[in-house]
């Protein structure tokens, strides 16, 4: 999944969001944490319920797109651009 780019590629793309996330921990890779109690707690939001997927409403998702339009005009929220391919414009 991709974490950096989570609001665009992942919530407005497909419409849904990841609920219910720990607060107690940072959201990113869980390859990232580099505590295993950390992946442990993870695991047991998502096993209990306390952490899912929840589908949007187009409604929710043009709320979403507008946030986030105003927090990239304010600065607050940075998109990661991928790099370009190797071979972009070779035949």
């Amino acid at each position: 999944m991709n974490y950096v780019n989570y609001d665009t590629v992942i919530v407005l793309a497909h419409r849904v969001k990841l609920v219910g996330w720990p607060t107690s921990l940072k959201f990113a890779n869980p390859l990232e944490f580099g505590v295993l109690d950390d992946v442990c707690t993870l695991r047991d939001a998502v096993k209990s319920g306390a952490c899912k997927w929840v589908r949007l409403t187009k409604r929710e998702a043009s709320q979403h797109q507008e946030d986030l339009d105003r927090g990239v005009e304010n600065g607050e929220v940075v998109q990661k651009k991928r790099k370009t391919r190797k071979d972009k414009g070779t035949k």
